[in-house]
């Protein structure tokens, strides 16, 4: 974690149990909120103090639907693995705090990503310390986690290599396959991150698992709104 921000742990679950977990939500997918959207890499409004052609400004897609904690049911496996006490004292001691809560939103404690034909998340950066993921289910083809570890710092936002990467040409862009039963574990807000474009009628289904250093941490309502379509 502190060399590359990120710690991958391939069969953290058994595959046919992450099979099991993905049967288990496929039929929520007729709930999911459809993001759709056009974005520059820190999820912000255009900032037309640079250029139009800076890397800050530059448009990106995204485009997958989110299923909501509150949507998920009770019996979800998934739900008794995000709430399991020592799998949170495991990952707080991965990402160097004495304690983790769950999150205290009802929409954005756990959430369930599919990404269908043609579906992708675009760059960005994280805007919480790390994020936590379960992957469930691989497309038939794309649906790579790609990034590059620590592009920017507190000091510097890095324009230069943040262009190179938009382009396609950085040399420090890694790309992950994913195998069903990874958990990972990602520091995000400095090292960009990416989904490829999904192939195939096989959905791409990821877990996010939200912890919090403090308790009782919630979404603002916009935020609610841009992420799953309503306000409660």
């Amino acid at each position: 974690m502190e060399t590359t921000g990120k710690v991958s742990l391939p069969n953290f679950i058994e595959p046919e149990t992450a099979a099991a977990l993905a049967a288990e939500l496929k039929g929520l997918l007729t709930m999911a909120y459809s993001q759709n959207q056009r974005h520059n890499v820190y999820f912000r409004e255009d900032d037309p103090q640079f250029p139009v052609d800076h890397p800050a400004r530059r448009q990106l897609t995204t485009t997958q639907k989110a299923v909501a904690y509150d949507l998920i049911p009770e019996s979800a496996g998934i739900r008794a693995i995000y709430n399991w006490q020592p799998l949170r004292t495991f990952i707080a001691r991965i990402v160097g705090r004495d304690v983790l809560y769950l999150h205290g939103d009802e929409m954005a404690a756990l959430n369930i990503m599919f990404l269908e034909n043609g579906g992708q998340l675009g760059w960005h950066y994280d805007r919480a310390d790390f994020v936590t993921t379960l992957l469930l289910q691989t497309p038939e083809a794309g649906g790579n986690f790609e990034y590059i570890s620590h592009l920017r710092t507190d000091e510097d936002e890095n324009y230069a290599g943040l262009g190179q990467m938009l382009d396609g040409t950085h040399p420090g862009i890694i790309s992950v396959p994913g195998k069903p039963g990874t958990l990972t574990i990602f520091q995000g807000y400095y090292s960009p991150h990416r989904v490829t474009p999904v192939h195939g009628s096989i959905p791409r289904i990821n877990s996010i698992l939200s912890y919090t250093s403090k308790p009782g941490v919630v979404f603002t309502e916009n935020a609610r709104l841009r992420f799953y379509g309503r306000k409660n």
